[in-house]
């Protein structure tokens, strides 16, 4: 017999697994630090990229004034001003990073949790159902 109770709980799983089911699996498989880590690193990459193409498009919109100020400054000066913008770049951007992604972390842990009770709960139906059968 069709436990309506049961279609619910059935229905909200299947809705989970469909949308939610990746993120909150990854997090699933990792502890915290490992997760964190992992993207903190894919995010070194990106972010070092992000700031090449954004130095880029500065050097190509002022390209006179650049090719001005080298002339009349020392190279050296110039790139250890790069070098700390950098720094300072990628420490915020790494920060904001490992804060968001131990937010989803956490948030997918606890859609994780959830979902387990729920199929638990659905698993003593079942139970329920065999036992009243026999």
């Amino acid at each position: 017999m069709i436990s309506k109770e049961r279609v619910i709980e059935l229905t909200h799983m299947a809705v989970y697994e469909q949308h939610e089911d990746k993120p909150a699996h990854q997090s699933g498989e990792y502890y915290s630090r490992d997760y964190v880590g992992k993207e903190v690193l894919k995010s070194i990459f990106s972010g070092t990229l992000a700031f090449a193409v954004v130095l880029g498009l500065i050097l190509l919109c002022g390209i006179d004034t650049f090719l001005n100020q080298l002339a009349s400054d020392d190279i050296v000066t110039l790139a250890i001003e790069v070098g700390l913008i950098y720094v300072l770049f990628m420490a915020l951007y790494l920060a904001v990073t490992a804060v968001i992604y131990f937010f989803r972390f956490k948030r997918g842990r606890n859609q994780l949790r959830e979902y387990y009770k729920r199929l638990k709960k659905v698993n003593r139906m079942y139970d329920r159902d065999d036992k009243l059968k026999e």
